[in-house]
Order: C-alpha cells, then sequence, then structure tokens
C-alpha cells in the first residue's frame, strides 16, 4: 500500500483558555489516530506533547519517515492522505511541510504538519527542530518567485549564498537552515496534497467559540423575554 513505513505523530496542543476547543480538537485528533491506525498499524501511531518528542522518539526507535499532525488537523481526501502525501514524497526530500516566509523573522516550519526523513535528516543535523525566539545570523534561501497564495507560501526552498541577520526566528529554523545547508531542496505540501487536509488554527476557533456564545447568550435573553412578554 504505502512506500514507506511511518510514525505518525499526533501533537497535542493544549489551549488552557478554553477547554472547549481543546476538546474539539481532540476528538478530531482521536478520530483520525484510529483510521490511520487501521492504515499504517496501531504501533506506529503515537501522541506527543511537542514535535520535538516525536523526532525524538522516531530517531530512537529506528524509524526513517515521521509524519506530524497537529491536533486540530482533518485528514480529509477520502481516507487516503497518507497515500496521496505517500505518492507525492520523492526518494531524496528530507523536509516537506508548510513553509512560510516570515521576513526578518526566517522561514516558518509550520507546526500543523510535516514529514521529515529521520535518517537522512540525521546526518546532516542534531536533529534539533528549532524553537521560536532566538536572533540569529544565517545565509538567507533562495526561494520560488511564486506561491501557493498570498506571497509568503514559497514552492520551495535553497540554499542561499548571503548571510542575513535574523529576528526572533520561527519554529523549525534550525531544520530547514541544516537541509538547506546540506545542498537538499525543501518542498512546500503540494496542491493535491494541501487540498485534502484542513487546520483548525486554534486561537480561531477560540474567537469562534466565543461568537458562538455571545449568540446563544443574544438567542437565550431574547428568548427568556418572548417568554415573560406572553
Amino acid at each position: 500500500m504505502f512506500k514507506r513505513k511511518y510514525l505518525v505523530a499526533f501533537i497535542d496542543e493544549k489551549f488552557e483558555s478554553s477547554p472547549l476547543a481543546t476538546m474539539i480538537s481532540k476528538n478530531l485528533a482521536e478520530f483520525w489516530y484510529i483510521e490511520i491506525g487501521e492504515q499504517v498499524g496501531r504501533d506506529n501511531v503515537k501522541t506527543f506533547n511537542k514535535h520535538q518528542e516525536a523526532v525524538n522518539y522516531a530517531d530512537a526507535n529506528g524509524y526513517e519517515h515521521l509524519l506530524c499532525v497537529n491536533y486540530g488537523t482533518d485528514l480529509e481526501h477520502n481516507y487516503s492522505f497518507l497515500q496521496v502525501l505517500d505518492d507525492f514524497i520523492q526518494d531524496d526530500d528530507v523536509l516537506i511541510g508548510h513553509i512560510l516566509d516570515r521576513k526578518q523573522h526566517y522561514y516558518h516550519l509550520h507546526e500543523q504538519c510535516f514529514y521529515l526523513n529521520i535518517v537522512k535528516a540525521k546526518k546532516i543535523s542534531n536533529l534539533v527542530l528549532g524553537e521560536p525566539g532566538p536572533d540569529l545570523k544565517m545565509i538567507a534561501p533562495s526561494r520560488s518567485v511564486e506561491s501557493h497564495h498570498d506571497g509568503y507560501t514559497p514552492l520551495w526552498l535553497e540554499k542561499g549564498s548571503q548571510e542575513h541577520e535574523y529576528k526572533d526566528v520561527r519554529f523549525g529554523y534550525n531544520i530547514i537552515n541544516s537541509v538547506l545547508e546540506a545542498g537538499y531542496k525543501i518542498r512546500s505540501f503540494g496542491p493535491e496534497v494541501r487540498v485534502g487536509k484542513y487546520y483548525f488554527i486554534l486561537n480561531h476557533l477560540i474567537l469562534l467559540i466565543s461568537l458562538l456564545n455571545g449568540v446563544k447568550n443574544i438567542f437565550l435573553i431574547n428568548f427568556m423575554f418572548i417568554i415573560l412578554s406572553i
């Protein structure tokens, strides 16, 4: 079925400010945990609190191919997302994901979903993804002129030549830089992969829940007014 054996890691992001948003994203993840488990084997699906924990586990347990999926991600595509991704991956890919051009903050490997070849990455890096925050000097990558949308979502990155000072770098900066400096090209998910996946940004979900609660409260107030008026 698949060309590769995967560890599929679901990353449990908790938002204490909205237990309901956390519950909704967890319920969605639990559905796909079971569905993906039927495809790759239950032992090859795990839950972690951090992406780096998933990388470390994959390395320690001999996995070559890691797919990280944040809670809140809906893997549609007629239940064939992983098959579509498996067909999309090329043998020389090390890292694939949603790559965002953050300008002075370097490039951002979006946390929602990404693929990493652990074996190849270990040969060229320390397998540290890179948490956001520090100011660093790095080679500015070369990127595609085209974007998937809005100018900040390049189709690919390649090794550049000019050093640049970046401020408050974003998640994934270290693995992006390591892969590029080793001479590999980083591709973003293609349209055939992107069309079958949806991500509920939990901060937006929290806002939506707040708005719905407001609508509910308005409805209840009006309902009570009608009852009292009868």
